[in-house]
């Protein structure tokens, strides 16, 4: 019976992918400084592309060998939302699978929301007008960096990871006023990069999963933590207590970082 059903499933699977097809992808959106446009991109699997650059709010394109994963693009003067299409789940039996996004952002102000799912994901973010970032992973590993400075003074960066792994690089670039980091049974790494010119609340919870916190030596910086058991590491840093300080005290430092581990684990390092 087991055999049949395998069977089975595999046909269904097999139907569903065919030859390797090229999908153009564009929306706009009117965006402002004070009145950000939407942008939300979602998917379930395959891998996302988006880098700065392009002459849409979300352009680019899509290959793909399953019509039911193609991308739905929504657009209109305050958002432009793309979503893979429905039978992600029957496709991803065996290898033959292609869902390879390749996306570019435009340089009108948005507030960005990815939801990755099992995509492998890279987003490089720099130079973007970004007022806000929410990206969230179900298991697919995601890169996101800022290469250059972000000309928005950003609102926060909220990253969410169930058991993937996500990894931040030149987070200081981006301006954000707030980082909140939640990690289930997956990884987050964020790095500030080297220079921080903004103040900024890093706040991080571990609940099984890493959260490694990388800060420039070069900057003021205070960490309170608050743990379930001795999962805390801190290279560089100076301990008293539950705080640990960098750079010496201050009652304004440019880091605060504000930490919780059940059981997870919570690592800071002091430079690159």
């Amino acid at each position: 019976m087991k055999r049949l059903w395998l069977a089975l499933a595999l046909l269904v699977c097999c139907k569903k992918i065919g030859d390797v097809r090229t999908v153009d992808v564009s929306g706009d959106a009117q965006g402002t400084p004070s009145a950000p446009a939407s942008v939300q991109l979602t998917l379930s699997a395959g891998e996302l592309h988006l880098t700065p650059g392009g002459a849409h709010t979300i352009g680019g394109s899509v290959r793909s060998n399953v019509k039911d994963l193609d991308p739905k693009v929504d657009a209109a003067s305050d958002h432009v939302r793309v979503n893979q299409g429905t039978g992600a789940d029957g496709a991803k039996i065996g290898s033959e699978l292609v869902a390879d996004w390749r996306l570019t952002m435009g340089p009108s102000p948005v507030s960005l929301s990815v939801d990755a799912g099992a995509a492998k994901t890279q987003l490089e973010l720099g130079g973007l007008a970004i007022k806000s970032v929410k990206l969230t992973s179900t298991s697919g590993s995601v890169d996101m960096s800022f290469g250059q400075s972000n000309p928005l003074a950003a609102d926060e960066i909220d990253i969410d990871s169930g058991s993937g792994a996500i990894t931040l690089t030149g987070a200081g670039a981006f301006g954000a006023s707030k980082i909140h980091a939640h990690a289930g049974v997956g990884a987050i790494t964020i790095d500030l990069g080297n220079k921080v010119d903004r103040e900024v609340m890093v706040d991080i919870e571990a609940t099984q999963g890493a959260v490694t916190v990388k800060v420039p030596s070069n900057v003021t910086a205070r960490a309170l933590v608050t743990q379930a058991s001795n999962q805390v590491t801190a290279v560089g840093w100076i301990k008293e207590g539950d705080t640990l300080t960098l750079g010496g005290p201050t009652p304004n430092p440019q880091v605060t970082i504000k930490a919780k581990s059940g059981g997870g684990m919570i690592t800071l390092v002091a430079g690159n």
